[in-house]
């Protein structure tokens, strides 16, 4: 063998043999490599935590999902994922890690199937990666315009159905962010999988608080590698309804607020716990509907118009008219006049509807996509309905008056 031959044969034994043996992960040192060198810290939110354990990071998002099929049936749902930064080697899960799903981030395409996630990215920069939405049906012109150019795929919104899995596949996401609500819907989580696309369940609507709804755009930071354009933004909307509550602590008293839509058949959608309580307590009011037992629903708890009218015919402010309730004149086929003037807020008409930032022609509504995303200003406006002029200046944002029809 020539000496040149020899002396290549050494080195590569000399390389085998002192090669590292194999690890759990083990960093890339490419120039794309990528970790998680900027991290999350979670406070408020409750259905949601994130667990860092050296290169990698555990993710535990949960729901308790209702039936719309089944009144009654509800299922406490929990879903752990392994974050896994790309420019790792694929990780070995050992432990309590093992058989868990893996996700790689920062994801590239990320398909979503709610309005509401598709506001959260746009909010740290992130809107370039969207890939399939649910459709059409958006208050944000820029993202309407794509899928009507064909640019992004339309999988279908979460509110009416699991998203299609053929359109997903075919835009080739490595993320789709599953905004899932309704139990009915959660063995997609599974056939996603199957096909091959990972998935991260976003369960921001059951915070129980405004501060743990908008913590979920550190999730999606997390998710999309913008941690920390992601926490400046939380931070500077929060310190923003901080300002906001300080104003409403500092009322000298606190009106009783009805936070009801009607649903037609005598029935309400009432909300007394939730997202909506903590905003009208930190706008200083209280709710009208404190003494219901009944746990808190998404989308509301449904009641009689007699329920209604023994527990909240003394409130002081309706919040009635909701964006499935629009029409040009502010009218709804509401009960008979005789029952709406046993309310209170009804007689004095102080009613309001969340529905002024609207686009009904393509029956969109930006309080369905950014209300969690701007608790600043859902407090401001809720001050406005409780205790005029508290805000100087301010002008009503998603709020407005609701004029009964042919009043």
């Amino acid at each position: 063998m020539p000496p040149v031959c020899i002396a290549l044969l050494l080195a590569l034994l000399w390389t085998a043999g002192c090669a590292p043996a194999p690890t759990e992960t083990r960093r890339d040192t490419s120039p794309d490599a990528a970790g998680f060198t900027t991290r999350i810290s979670v406070k408020h939110a409750q259905q949601f935590s994130v667990e860092y354990r050296g290169d990698l990071a555990v993710l535990r998002v949960s729901a308790l999902l209702i039936s719309w099929s089944r009144p009654g049936d509800a299922e406490p749902r929990t879903e752990t994922i392994v974050l896994a930064p790309r420019g790792l080697d694929a990780p070995r899960l050992t432990g309590d890690l093992a058989g868990l799903p893996i996700v790689r981030v920062p994801a590239e395409r990320v398909a979503t199937n709610a309005e509401a996630d598709d506001a959260i990215l746009t909010a740290i920069g992130a809107a370039d990666r969207l890939v399939a939405v649910g459709g059409v049906t958006t208050y944000d012109d820029a993202i309407r315009a794509r899928v009507e150019r064909g640019k992004l795929g339309q999988i279908g919104y979460t509110w009416h159905a699991a998203p299609n899995l053929e359109v997903l596949v075919s835009r080739r996401p490595d993320l789709l962010l599953m905004r899932l609500v309704n139990l009915d819907q959660s063995d997609a989580l599974a056939r996603v999988r199957a096909a091959g696309v990972p998935v991260v369940p976003s369960f921001q609507w059951a915070e129980p608080t405004y501060l743990g709804a908008l913590e979920w755009v550190k999730l999606a930071g997390l998710l999309t590698g913008r941690e920390r354009e992601a926490t400046e933004y939380f931070d500077r909307v929060a310190a923003d309804a901080a300002r906001m509550a300080a104003v409403g602590a500092a009322r000298p008293t606190r009106p009783a607020v009805l936070w009801a839509y009607y649903g037609g058949g005598q029935r309400w959608f009432a909300y007394h716990k939730g997202i909506e309580e903590s905003f009208i307590h930190d706008a200083g009011g209280r709710s009208a509907l404190a003494s219901l037992a009944q746990p808190w629903r998404d989308g509301g708890t449904a009641l009689s118009t007699e329920q209604l009218t023994e527990l909240a015919r003394d409130a002081d402010v309706w919040i009635i008219g909701d964006t499935h309730a629009v029409t040009d004149t502010g009218g709804l086929d509401l009960p008979p006049a005789p029952v709406m003037q046993l309310f209170k807020p009804w007689r004095e008409r102080r009613l309001w509807h969340n529905y002024k930032r609207r686009k009904p022609a393509v029956n969109a509504f930006d309080w369905y996509e950014r209300h969690a995303l701007r608790p600043d200003l859902v407090i401001a406006d809720l001050l406005e309905t409780m205790h005029p002029g508290a805000v100087p200046g301010h002008d009503l944002h998603f709020f407005d008056r609701f004029v009964p029809a042919g009043r």
